[in-house]
């Protein structure tokens, strides 16, 4: 089982001191496999392929920081779930991990009635990774990175998240629109949008459940 923890808001550069503490004690056997959860003051963040001059000019109230994650250019802010997932996968391929926590993540939503999808599921490919809908809107992007066998980094769950901030730039090289959130999705349909502590219980519901070994299973996590 994956044991999860919620954090809090967190500034993106403590997050990833916090982390490389967590890998280490992973990589050492200390620890067992976990997902930390928790949010982001504003903030983007690209990855080492990036240009950083297509990004908006850093602030002190939205910092634009490189980091060592795969995919590309990201916002992170009030509103969105962040999961760093810091796990053994060193008997998985670097993409079916990828695909697992996209379909896991997928699930937890599916079970409320949200139409999430791993792009895997989609045949969509792998530049185009992360929980889509069908109706091709991403509602969450993810970005990892496997050192030593161990995962860090993680996924980023739009949940009430200020879309806007999305079309300042292309974030992972996608167009700001074609964004979306759950809150966005739930007006759609005429109910009322859950709010960020209720989606962190779904996540942790499912990831609780399931093990590494069902999270990369090319058939996706158990039924719960």
């Amino acid at each position: 089982m994956v044991r999860v923890l919620q954090v809090g808001e967190t500034p993106y550069c403590h997050a990833m001191s916090c982390m490389a503490s967590w890998h280490a004690e992973r990589c050492a056997g200390h620890q067992p496999d976990r997902l930390f959860l928790l949010t982001h003051p504003p903030t983007i963040t690209h990855g080492r392929r990036v240009d950083p001059t297509t990004l908006p000019t850093s602030t002190v109230s939205r910092p634009v920081l490189s980091t060592d994650r795969g995919g590309s250019a990201t916002y992170h802010g009030p509103g969105q779930i962040i999961g760093y997932l810091v796990a053994d996968v060193s008997r998985h391929r670097p993409a079916d991990v990828v695909s697992g926590v996209c379909r896991t993540v997928a699930a937890a939503l599916q079970r409320h009635g949200f139409d999430a999808h791993a792009h895997t599921d989609l045949r969509l490919p792998p530049q185009l990774s992360g929980v889509w809908t069908e109706r091709n809107r991403k509602i969450a992007s993810i970005g990892m990175r496997i050192e030593r066998g161990v995962s860090r980094h993680g996924f980023a769950l739009n949940v009430e998240t200020d879309l806007a901030e999305f079309r300042r730039f292309s974030p992972c090289g996608l167009a700001g629109e074609t964004m979306t959130s759950l809150r966005e999705m739930a007006e759609d349909r005429g109910v009322s949008p859950p709010s960020v502590p209720e989606v962190m219980r779904w996540i942790s519901h499912v990831f609780q459940a399931v093990d590494i070994e069902h999270i990369t299973s090319p058939r996706g996590p158990i039924p719960i």
